[in-house]
């Protein structure tokens, strides 16, 4: 259990940097969690190597076995519980660190019978290196990299391509949202703490420490969520703390009252930013709250 609680902290540190910081070392991997995963190289269109981790629906193995091999970890043999094409949750990693993390969601989501994918964005982890401006709030060169692990994962013998969630947190919900509304691939999606627009991004941190995060030049108003919400027509549930002070509550309302599909709101009382993280709430229930979506829409 301290193992878990450990790594809670952790990502609760890089899923509230707003930053981006890349780092090519994996704090862990999945062998530390005892999943059975492939780890492959997915190429994007401007030819760089992306780092993807893909875990077939399993039964994972219980948190005494995890913490007690944790000093001691094993690569498990990759095999499948069955023959069957399973939905498919795609991780979009936050803004800093790497995908070693996003490895805990399927933890929790494997054994629900989900595929999950998580991976690299370019010049993180095990991806290609990328120049990277670490005062950026994120590029719209993220959008090829999420569209390069799209069209790689719909092909894989174990997926169903016609039952593909995303999950984005943050930075990666901000940034995954665009590509969600485009792509026909992905059916649903989930966002915490999706931000409306930069502007009240950048003003937060201007406030709160005189950073001035920002965006490249080609990042158009165009793909802010409240720019695009009214062409959304697929499902979607926006996940939001009421006392978020970095993304707050009304933009995600905002954003959710412009959907045109079917859609959830879930603002979580007493809660700020890293919901997921608060002990209110608690990881298991925060990820059994994300199955239950995903169960309606990819099963």
């Amino acid at each position: 259990m301290r193992r878990f609680l450990i790594l809670t902290i952790l990502f609760f540190f890089i899923s509230t940097i707003f930053a981006l910081k890349p780092d090519r070392n994996y704090p862990y991997r999945p062998e530390f969690f005892g999943l059975i995963y492939k780890e492959f190289k997915v190429k994007t269109e401007d030819n760089l190597k992306l780092n993807v981790w893909f875990f077939p629906a399993q039964d994972t193995l219980p948190k005494v076995w995890v913490s007690k091999n944790w000093k001691n970890p094993k690569k498990r043999e990759y095999v499948v519980i069955d023959n069957l094409k399973r939905p498919t949750i795609i991780i979009i990693p936050g803004d800093a660190g790497n995908m070693a993390p996003s490895a805990q969601f399927a933890y929790y989501m494997c054994n629900h019978g989900y595929n999950v994918v998580t991976f690299d964005w370019r010049g993180f982890g095990g991806s290609d290196q990328w120049p990277v401006n670490k005062d950026f709030l994120c590029y719209t060169e993220f959008f090829k990299d999420i569209n390069a692990v799209i069209d790689a994962v719909k092909n894989l013998q174990e997926v169903d391509s016609k039952n593909i969630g995303i999950y984005g947190y943050s930075m990666s919900a901000f940034v995954s949202f665009p590509v969600f509304q485009q792509n026909n691939d992905l059916k649903c999606f989930i966002g915490r703490a999706l931000s409306a627009n930069y502007e009240g991004i950048r003003d937060y941190w201007i406030q709160k420490d005189g950073h001035h995060v920002m965006l490249p030049s080609d990042y158009k108003t165009d793909y802010y969520p409240i720019n695009i919400a009214d062409k959304v027509n697929k499902p979607c549930l926006l996940i939001t703390g009421e006392l978020d002070k970095v993304t707050p509550p009304e933009g995600a309302q905002d954003v959710y009252s412009k959907l045109k599909g079917e859609k959830e709101i879930w603002i979580v009382k007493n809660v700020g930013h890293g919901v997921e993280w608060d002990k209110s709430v608690g990881f298991a229930n925060y990820v059994n709250k994300m199955v239950i979506f995903y169960d309606k829409h990819l099963k």
